[in-house]
């Protein structure tokens, strides 16, 4: 499949994208322009009637090299677009996350709300802590059980794992601010559909010369833990 066969068969889907200082990448046209250059440049030098087959072998190596170096830059740069923008985008999560936690600063509730949370077992207060409010989420984060084991040392687990608290704190910030996780998801949707381009374009780039470079995987998996 080449560049213009992933476009005809997602049109708009491969759109521009700018970060929050004005950097911007036409995710489509870069990769054209790319791929036009390349394929201009190819014609010209198996069409030279100048040149033997050895000589054409050695210009399409050289060519094929030059090619991949203009797309390792733009795929380098427009990485770095999609890095910086999903980095100001998450940090309006971190920030509503923090205000929540502010929010909460209520003890003489949170102290009713440990207080409840003795009598119940780990899986119903996993289950409160999923549905509470960060008011109820605070108040079991601070919180650890405390047991003796057998041998009689004092053991100190915490009402909640780590793992869930980080899980239900990103989904309250994203439900907190909807518009700043919309442009998260489409960011990486986006960061997405470039990869698979770019590996598409350094596909049919390396076609013309195997032995040139290595050939590129097209599929990769989105950065979901930023």
């Amino acid at each position: 499949m080449t560049v213009k066969d992933l476009v005809n068969q997602y049109p708009g889907e491969f759109d521009i994208v700018v970060d929050e200082r004005g950097n911007s990448s036409n995710i489509y046209g870069e990769a054209q322009r790319l791929s036009d250059d390349f394929t201009e440049e190819l014609a010209a030098i198996r069409g030279d009637e100048r040149l033997s087959e050895v000589g054409k072998k050695d210009a399409i190596s050289t060519l094929v090299r030059k090619s991949q170096a203009a797309l390792d830059e733009w795929r380098t740069a427009t990485q770095g677009i999609f890095d910086s923008l999903l980095e100001y985008h998450n940090g309006g999560i971190r920030d509503a996350v923090a205000t929540l936690r502010d929010d909460s600063e209520n003890q003489s509730l949170r102290r009713e709300i440990r207080d409840a949370a003795k009598g119940m077992d780990a899986n119903q207060r996993e289950q409160l802590y999923r549905q509470g409010d960060a008011t109820v989420r605070h108040a079991l984060e601070e919180t650890k059980a405390i047991s003796i084991s057998k041998d009689g040392a004092v053991l100190y687990r915490p009402y909640v794992k780590q793992e869930l608290i980080q899980e239900t704190l990103l989904q309250a910030g994203r439900e907190a601010v909807p518009e700043t996780a919309y442009a998260i998801d489409n960011a990486r949707a986006s960061e997405e559909r470039f990869h698979i381009l770019a590996g598409t374009l350094g596909n049919d780039i390396a076609a013309a010369a195997p032995d040139a470079v290595e050939p590129e995987i097209t599929i990769v998996q989105p950065a979901e833990a930023r």
